[in-house]
């Protein structure tokens, strides 16, 4: 994880060494004030003011780029995220709650941000800042220069000696986090049971148990925090006295202009703020690189990141991230132009490489619970129309689960035969879900228009729409129609119809239906079922109601168990 390699955070590193250089030049400025004469005086107040006109601006400067770099950040990474559940199997992704995965974007990202680039920001500038505050007291005296850097050594010492506690703490406060969001997560989901049977006494029970822990947890990360920030304030209060001892006799003896008191009242104090924020930074900055690699070690896309996002950069792929100040829209970035032509060429390249027929040997798919047996040798071939039937738990939606990736834990081959050749099934099985359409009888809904949920995101015309669905019997809804909550303003066969139509209108190579017009009348399931079977493409249908009309155009009917 190189920060480095973003434009925009090299900007905010730039603006943060101007404002901290400026501070310093400020600061040491107040030297000058003891003048003698008015116009002397006068000159030093106007570049004092120009100064921190100056240092305002930096500031705003630095803040601003800041942000944007954030902006960015958080961006590219839920775009990796996006990939990472793109390429995850079905089966793993299935391993967590869909809240979990939420997390990732609303909770994990940001906390990562905060703790890695926020943090590395805050180190630069304080680093920056102690620097010109060691070069500053040189040009006032060598002595107290000496003294200072002695003063930076030991403080850093004593961090040091705090910094593995507090890492170790740090890192248990995160389990501690984690435990007491599953055990809230749970008592949520029991709800319902807790209301029935009315224990809210046993709520509030477990709920403070967790509650207790939980803050226990983050006490103790303050309560240490605390101890560490009042050992080094003591120090720095030690230290600026010493310095300031120092200055007041090399003034008495005239060596040193009396001025230089003012500078030094302010440079030693934040000589020692930047000297313990930037140690205990670093521990937060480690922590946090520790907790990104921890959280993403399954998206196997973020090892490399840097060295593709150079070489997209060479080949003028840059990613919509890296512009430096202004923010970009993802949707409009030539990134995502370039990424639709790539899937575009991708859909030509199967058009002339199609599928031939599919070959499947007897399997065991392997579930926690039990495996299923499927004993069969079974062949689709390209265009033809097939039935699954047999009876509930022999294997009929799993077997089609293991063509779309859904299911990829089985023992046996399954066989893809191209124009360009048979290959064995990947089970990585992006090149088949491309080529697939599936439709089962539980279809999720979102919030949006009729076009956005039939469309997908792809580019089609409202016209390519409307045609579809009059296809699938959805005449009286219109596209601009706003559906909510998952199809709560929809009927059942509503719901259906339009899991129908996101497939028909992708007119792929094969279309699964795993008992997707299951909750149709009779009429509107023979209209739709007929459609079906008079399209050009390979079909495989489920379903336990069938009739003769139906079976008529089946080539072949596939019994299971």
């Amino acid at each position: 994880m190189k920060l480095w390699e973003y434009p925009s955070v090299r900007i905010a590193y730039m603006a943060i060494v101007l404002q901290s250089i400026m501070s310093v030049v400020i600061s040491y400025s107040y030297s000058y004030f003891v003048v003698e004469d008015l116009s002397s005086l006068v000159r030093i107040v106007v570049a004092l003011i120009v100064g921190a006109c100056l240092q305002g601006l930096f500031i705003v400067f630095a803040l601003r780029s800041q942000a944007v770099a954030s902006y960015y950040l958080k961006m590219n990474w839920n775009e990796k995220i996006d990939q990472g559940i793109e390429q995850e199997p079905f089966e793993k992704f299935m391993e967590k709650e869909s809240g979990e995965h939420a997390s990732f974007y609303v909770n994990d990202v940001p906390r990562i941000v905060d703790l890695t680039f926020a943090k590395s920001c805050s180190i630069l500038g304080k680093t920056v800042m102690a620097i010109c505050t060691l070069v500053a007291l040189v040009k006032i005296n060598w002595v107290m220069a000496i003294v200072a850097i002695s003063a930076v050594f030991i403080m850093t010492m004593a961090t040091k000696a705090f910094e593995k506690k507090l890492s170790f703490i740090l890192g248990d406060n995160q389990r501690q986090k984690e435990v007491f969001l599953n055990q809230v997560r749970e008592l949520m989901q029991g709800y319902s049971t807790i209301f029935e049977n009315n224990c809210f006494s046993y709520f509030k029970k477990r709920s403070k148990k967790a509650s207790y822990d939980y803050c226990k947890g983050i006490c103790q990360v303050d309560t240490f925090a605390g101890i560490m920030s009042g050992v080094l304030s003591w120090m720095s209060y030690f230290f600026t006295a010493v310095v300031l001892g120092v200055l007041a006799y090399f003034v008495l003896q005239k060596k040193v202009a009396v001025g230089a008191f003012l500078s030094v009242i302010t440079l030693m104090p934040s000589l020692s703020d930047s000297v313990m924020l930037m140690m205990s930074d670093s521990v937060f900055f480690k922590s946090g690189k520790k907790f990104f690699y921890e959280k993403y070690a399954s998206f196997q896309f973020f090892d490399g990141e840097e060295k593709r996002n150079r070489l997209q950069r060479e080949k003028g792929k840059e990613e919509s991230w890296f512009h430096p100040y202004r923010l970009k829209n993802a949707s409009l970035s030539n990134n995502n132009l370039i990424h639709d032509k790539e899937e575009e060429n991708k859909r030509k390249e199967q058009e002339k490489d199609e599928i031939q027929s599919i070959f499947i040997s007897p399997l065991t798919i392997h579930y926690k619970q039990k495996d299923i047996c499927i004993q069969k040798e079974i062949c689709f071939e390209k265009g033809k129309k097939y039935m699954l039937i047999g009876s509930s738990g022999c294997g009929k939606s799993s077997l089609l689960k293991t063509l779309i990736g859904e299911v990829t834990n089985y023992d046996g081959e399954i066989q893809v035969k191209q124009k360009s050749g048979t290959k064995l099934l990947s089970k990585k099985l992006l090149d088949m879900r491309n080529r697939i359409a599936y439709v089962n009888q539980f279809t999720y809904l979102f919030n949006g228009t009729m076009f956005e949920n039939i469309s997908m995101g792809n580019s089609y015309t409202r016209e390519e729409i409307r045609n579809v669905m009059n296809d699938v019997r959805l005449n009286e809804l219109e596209p601009e129609y706003l559906i909510v909550e998952n199809g709560k303003n929809l009927s059942g066969g509503q719901r259906q119809r339009i899991a129908l139509a996101r497939a028909l209108i992708q007119k792929k190579e094969i279309l699964i239906l795993d008992e997707s017009t299951a909750n149709l009348d009779p009429k509107v399931k023979l209209e739709l079922e007929q459609l079906v079977l008079q399209l050009p493409c390979m079909v495989i249908m489920i379903s336990h109601h069938m009739t003769e009309e139906i079976v008529k155009r089946i080539d072949r009917v596939i019994e299971l168990g």
